[in-house]
């Protein structure tokens, strides 16, 4: 007798005021014997199967009714093996699910680093870059030197020209006037350079942090399908080479733009993923086309399209902006801006990630975020 069946005998028993030992041992081998009779006559000895579900989740079924389960919800059913599909296939989505969260907790630790490395060097550079208050007195103390070169006396180690008796310049005592004054230009010249260096990078470090917020966000409202692809974002950001997927692989992550229906002839579509954005503006989406997009927020590409020979309504254009807004980091919001602007007027970051692009001609909505499909 297999031993959840008799675990099932001893359940039913447990409850029975037995008068002895033996009554109970008589009772329990009468029920084995007539279990046994009872699966004769059955296909292969099998009948109905009784499962038991806790929260959705099953987890006991047998061919006989198992009462050390009573306090759980029984099932009759007809068949075994469409039950026991259903649990592998269960069981397969929780460890592929578990498998996703791990990855996408990876790329989440690896963006958050580079986060915080780019804000570090930010820091760095806002500290370390000359103002403009002291190029100015660097250049004041240079010309001075020139103008009042006759009167700076042999070895001093400051000057006070008369005219300025607030100014104090630094000397070297080792250098005549003239050479003081070459040094000082020298060291404004620098601090030119490294200013202007300092303005350069800056601008850049703009660009990289929000191409890392964007990727930030795009890791969050991922799904399996884009992992490979937001992998390779990452990689691109931390400049390791990406490792190329399978072209089959490419093919099977790819994921076509979400549409939604407006009206009989206006069609809206949202970009799911960084190349999916890229892939919606620039190549599924006509020139004249709308083109939406949170303003200076990170969010989807949405395309409104007519398949009609009309202008869009104001209704269709809120709604369109009301998509973007939902699909963005602030989708959660009370009202967000949302541009919009034809598809002609969007041009690609040059060297930026897929998806990332300038546009221009752009008019400013504020909408509530809302998804039509969902309402």
């Amino acid at each position: 007798m297999p031993l959840v069946v008799a675990d099932s005998f001893l359940a039913e028993a447990a409850g029975v005021p037995w008068k002895s030992g033996d009554v109970l041992a008589g009772w329990l081998l009468e029920k084995a014997r007539a279990l046994i009779a009872s699966t004769e006559g059955e296909p292969a000895g099998l009948g109905d199967v009784f499962a038991y579900f806790e929260a959705g989740r099953l987890v006991q079924a047998h061919v006989v009714r198992l009462h050390q389960y009573a306090a759980l919800d029984e099932r009759r059913l007809r068949d075994l093996l469409p039950l026991l599909a259903d649990a592998a296939d269960a069981q397969a989505a929780t460890a592929g699910n578990a498998g996703f969260t791990a990855r996408r907790e990876t790329l989440r630790a690896r963006v958050a680093k580079r986060r915080a490395a780019l804000a570090a060097e930010r820091a760095g550079l806002e500290a370390d870059g000359a103002d403009a208050s002291e190029l100015d007195r660097l250049r004041s103390w240079g010309e001075t030197l020139y103008a009042y070169e006759a009167d700076v006396p042999p070895r001093a180690t400051a000057y006070s020209p008369p005219g300025d008796p607030g100014m104090t310049i630094a000397l070297d005592p080792e250098l005549d006037a003239k050479a003081n004054a070459a040094a000082i230009f020298k060291r404004y010249r620098k601090a030119v350079g490294k200013r202007a260096h300092v303005e350069r990078r800056l601008v850049q470090l703009d660009a990289e942090e929000r191409a890392v917020e964007t990727l930030a966000w795009e890791v969050d409202r991922a799904v399996p399908e884009t992992l490979d692809e937001l992998r390779a974002a990452v990689d691109a950001l931390d400049r390791r080479k990406a490792r190329k997927a399978p072209a089959k692989e490419q093919q099977r992550g790819k994921r076509g733009p979400l549409e939604v229906a407006l009206a009989a002839d206006a069609r809206a579509f949202v970009g799911r993923s960084p190349t999916g954005n890229a892939e919606l503006t620039f190549r599924v989406a006509r020139p004249d086309d709308l083109w939406f997009h949170a303003r200076n927020i990170p969010g989807a590409h949405v395309v409104l399209r007519l398949d009609a020979a009309r202008e869009p309504s104001e209704a269709e254009v809120r709604a369109a902006a009301a998509l973007a807004a939902f699909h963005s980091k602030a989708g959660a919001a009370d009202k967000v801006e949302v541009d919009y602007t034809q598809r002609k007027y969007v041009r690609k970051q040059v060297g930026g990630a897929p998806g990332l692009v300038w546009y221009t001609h752009a008019r400013t909505v504020l909408v509530t975020p809302r998804d039509p499909a969902l309402s």
